[in-house]
């Protein structure tokens, strides 16, 4: 009997072995998943049309400016570009959904969600451009897993500018 226990306990081993192998290459493959739609993003040539961004510039010195400044830089409000902002954006670990969700509940201070979902997002593609993140073919939409993939930190090309 101790012989079949022995055999049974081999077994086991094995096939726990072969498990993790497949949740090895499982969490592997959704690695690689995640991170070809990060890349695919920038493949795409950038986050965001210059259409938008533009449209977000529009808007932004319209309903923004009064509080975050005509070039991102703070007033009344915190500055939205910057290497201080996006430090402290990185540190925060926020993301663009992060920035998407809270504009569009909490801003513009006076009349809170009253912009379209349109204009949010103009305004984040805009916010984008400033901060150095590339333009490319596909809009900026509200699509929440888009969103997250894209992280607000220093990229070395701020377009701010310093005064």
């Amino acid at each position: 009997m101790p012989s079949h226990a022995g055999a049974s306990l081999v077994h086991a081993q094995t096939l726990a072995i072969a498990m993790a192998r497949r949740c090895g290459l499982s969490a592997l493959l959704a690695l690689v998943v995640m991170v070809g739609a990060a890349r695919d993003a920038c493949a795409t040539g950038g986050y965001y049309t210059e259409a938008q961004a533009q449209a977000g510039q529009t808007l932004f010195g319209a309903k923004c400016a009064i509080c975050h400044g005509d070039n991102l830089q703070g007033k009344a409000g915190p500055a939205l570009a910057g290497q201080q902002f996006l430090s402290v954006s990185q540190y925060q670990q926020l993301n663009a959904d992060y920035l998407y969700l809270f504009m569009s509940k909490q801003m513009p201070q006076n009349a809170p969600g009253s912009l379209s979902k349109t204009q949010y997002l103009d305004a984040l593609a805009y916010i984008l451009k400033v901060n150095g993140y590339p333009s490319g073919k596909q809009p900026l939409t509200a699509d929440n897993k888009r969103l997250t993939q894209i992280k607000i930190e220093p990229t070395g090309t701020s377009q701010q500018s310093e005064r």
